[in-house]
């Protein structure tokens, strides 16, 4: 069960998350960074949307890349089987070595745009959920800022099983 609360410190408004539990959620979320109370709420949402981000570590991995915000925001509509759908369309449209890879021979458009820091992020989702071959940690590492930077980490720890 997860509650949205706000206290007012100081005549400000302040929202947090209570997170008292998920039922058949083998992680621990206590142990996750969270970017700020956006991500962990568009986390949330990936529970709803794929029930396998509860039990299976690559979906939850995957799905907490998805989470954060400047990604979240520009994709989510576009992911509806896989968290790692958006960026798989990305590849699809950007990366030629993929199409030829893959047999895909015409042109494909995408109806979003990504910097290079979240093309970095979402390839890791796909290495993580499926060993995804283009991806170099190192040229994602020199992509992220510090607080991605926290994020690449905990996802390779929730994919890991670490939390």
């Amino acid at each position: 069960m997860v509650y949205l609360v706000h206290t007012k410190p100081n005549k400000s408004f302040v929202w947090g998350i209570i997170v008292l539990s998920i039922p058949n959620f083998d992680g621990n979320l206590e142990s996750y960074y969270f970017r700020n109370t956006e991500h962990a709420l568009n986390f949330m949402q990936t529970l709803l949307m794929w029930p396998e981000v509860r039990s299976d570590c690559q979906y939850r991995a995957a799905s907490y890349i998805l989470s954060v915000p400047m990604i979240y925001a520009k994709v989510c509509k576009y992911t509806s089987e896989k968290p790692t759908d958006w960026i798989m369309q990305w590849e699809t449209a950007y990366n030629e070595d993929f199409r030829k890879e893959n047999g895909i021979n015409e042109k494909y458009e995408v109806p979003f745009t990504l910097s290079s820091s979240m093309v970095q992020l979402g390839r890791l989702a796909l290495n993580l959920f499926d060993g995804y071959e283009h991806f170099n940690l190192m040229d994602c590492l020199s992509s992220v800022d510090e607080h991605n930077y926290k994020v690449v980490k905990c996802a390779m720890d929730i994919r890991s099983k670490v939390i």
